[in-house]
């Protein structure tokens, strides 16, 4: 692939799953890091976008070297972790005793296979020993 300056800025959004990550889900393609380098170095923003908890993206968004915006939890937490002194986003989590609480109804834990609950400070609700459920969020 060929990249080429142009006087235009671009927003390029990108995916990790299925898009700029290897099959194994946890390591950067090397070819697709090179590429969002060298538009970033053109003057184009690159975001990443992803389902993912912001634990488990920070350190592709880091590896790359971005910029810009991180939107991590479906875009329920954006934020510019290359930025230090950004204003802070109010948050107000659910608390942990209310979250075990709703999970410990007869009718959730009938149903519920497994739940991973997480906040941005690394605090985690899970119902899983899953080893690689683990692995690829954390």
């Amino acid at each position: 692939m060929k990249i080429t300056n142009t006087p235009e800025q671009h927003l390029i959004i990108v995916d990790l799953d299925g898009t700029i990550l290897n099959n194994d889900f946890s390591t950067l393609n090397q070819r697709n890091k090179k590429v969002l380098q060298e538009l970033q170095k053109q003057g184009h923003k690159i975001c990443i976008a992803t389902g993912r908890n912001y634990l488990s993206a920070r350190p592709f968004y880091q590896e790359i070297g971005l910029n810009s915006f991180l939107i991590t939890y479906n875009g329920a937490y954006i934020n510019n972790p290359s930025e230090k002194n950004q204003e802070k986003i109010v948050v107000n989590p659910i608390a942990n005793s209310i979250v075990r609480s709703i999970l410990n109804e007869k009718i959730i834990k009938e149903n519920l296979l497994s739940v991973l609950a997480d906040r941005v400070d690394q605090t985690t609700i899970s119902t899983s020993d899953d080893y690689l459920l683990s692995r690829s969020f954390f």
